[in-house]
């Protein structure tokens, strides 16, 4: 999860670091491929094509001229709710755009951009607030809601018994098994063993199932981490696709990208929490009228790397993708308080709230709210951005787990282990609410 501390920024110093900045992207060498629209509610068309980002108003455009490799090591990095003095981003790249108290875009050279990412996290708990911008433009369809095969004004009894097979224990098997991997962080030789340590685990889950096929996700010159895509194929709409994604590195911004990451919470959780909820979908021989795909995305921690690229190569082939659900971070809540699952409403479709809300109280066994998360993100932004109805169950975003990007992201702190069962209970009513269940 990449997460950011709100605080106050006095308006006078963002005004002399917009100045200095501006003065630093005039320096650039070569033409800018992006340009800056601002209040872009009013005067940007709704059927604008190139637009490669946007925040409160103002939107990030692809220059017509450029051309995808002027993209190379691009990213937007969220400053809302950080103060970043022009010293911050100075030796890191070339700046191209900055708008005080929302975001600068910049060219980060790709040997620097760990050490970038970890500086952000000692502004004021600033965690790597980045996103991997591609060239890519965002999708100006229409984001349909996802419709339920099986309708969720109701509980269903065969629902209701299989998430109650749900344990706790076995998730915290893998995120134990998960944490002993010194770092997962992408560039790292264990890091790049993840997907394929997971995609064993699968594989010995699915058995005899020749509706299941497990394949590792070569990211190219991205990243050298593999994702993870293990695809269960529907009998009767195999062309629909229902998604839950966990994203598999880990990180220590506060120690260097090569220290010590168990990344309990951050993201070993989530990843565990899917692997469960694959488990059950195999013991009780459930098939699905839709495809169900359960992925584990690279690099998400250094710009949604990973999942950007799949979302936008199943973007271009016209993969029907009906919803995609993220479970990052799912096994933390603070001392003395009730389990919990929010639902975050930044980058996700109201409506597929409203409809995950039935099931947690169907299903889980605990209550929900719904919350922004203003300068975070997870996986689930690159599919909005491509154009479908996401959603992201999480712990409270208000009270965030300081412990994530350190040493002490490990068991002892992510404990919530009665919350993080009720995370695959939701995962397990979504899959076959939207799916379809069918008996083997």
């Amino acid at each position: 999860m990449r997460l950011s501390r709100s605080y106050m920024i006095l308006g006078s110093v963002l005004a002399m670091i917009g100045l200095a900045t501006t003065a630093l992207a005039l320096k650039s060498i070569r033409p800018s491929p992006v340009r800056i629209v601002r209040d872009a509610v009013k005067s940007l068309p709704s059927s604008s094509a190139n637009v490669l980002y946007r925040q409160e108003g103002v939107a990030v455009l692809r220059e017509p001229f450029a051309h995808d490799d002027d993209f190379a090591d691009l990213y937007a990095i969220n400053t809302h709710d950080h103060f970043a003095p022009i010293e911050f981003f100075e030796g890191y790249g070339e700046t191209l755009a900055f708008e005080p108290g929302k975001f600068a875009i910049m060219r980060i050279h790709p040997d620097r951009i760990g050490e970038f990412s970890g500086r952000m996290h000692h502004i004021n708990h600033a965690c790597g607030a980045i996103t991997r911008l591609t060239g890519v433009a965002e999708s100006k369809a229409v984001i349909a809601t996802p419709t339920p095969l099986i309708p969720v004004t109701s509980r269903d009894a065969r629902i209701a018994h299989i998430t109650q097979m749900v344990r706790a224990e076995n998730i915290q098997q893998t995120m134990r098994e998960l944490s002993t991997i010194t770092t997962r962080y992408h560039t790292s030789s264990a890091g790049q063993g993840v997907a394929s340590w997971l995609a064993d685990k699968y594989q010995a889950l699915a058995a005899g199932r020749t509706d299941v096929t497990i394949t590792t996700y070569d990211h190219g010159r991205e990243t050298p981490q593999d994702s993870l895509i293990v695809r269960i194929e529907g009998r009767t709409r195999p062309e629909e696709v229902l998604i839950l994604g966990s994203h598999i590195d880990s990180v220590n911004w506060s120690d260097g990208t090569s220290a010590r990451s168990p990344g309990a919470d951050d993201n070993a959780s989530g990843t565990a929490t899917n692997l469960e909820i694959f488990r059950l979908i195999m013991a009780e021989g459930i098939e699905f009228d839709r495809t169900l795909e359960i992925h584990g995305y690279a690099a998400e921690e250094v710009g949604l790397v990973g999942s950007a690229d799949i979302a936008t190569d199943y973007r271009a082939r016209g993969v029907k993708v009906i919803a995609m659900v993220q479970h990052d971070m799912t096994a933390w809540k603070a001392p003395g308080t009730p389990d919990k699952i929010w639902l975050v409403t930044s980058n996700t479709d109201s409506r597929f709230n409203d409809l995950l809300g039935n099931l947690i109280q169907h299903y889980a066994g605990m209550p929900f709210e719904k919350a922004s998360l203003s300068s975070g993100s997870s996986d689930h932004a690159s599919w909005r951005r491509a154009g479908y109805a996401t959603a992201f169950p999480f712990e409270n975003p208000r009270r965030y787990n300081r412990a994530i990007h350190t040493e002490s992201d490990n068991l002892e702190s992510a404990s919530a282990t009665t919350q993080v069962a009720g995370f695959a209970k939701l995962g397990l009513a979504y899959a076959m609410h939207f799916g379809g269940i069918q008996s083997r």
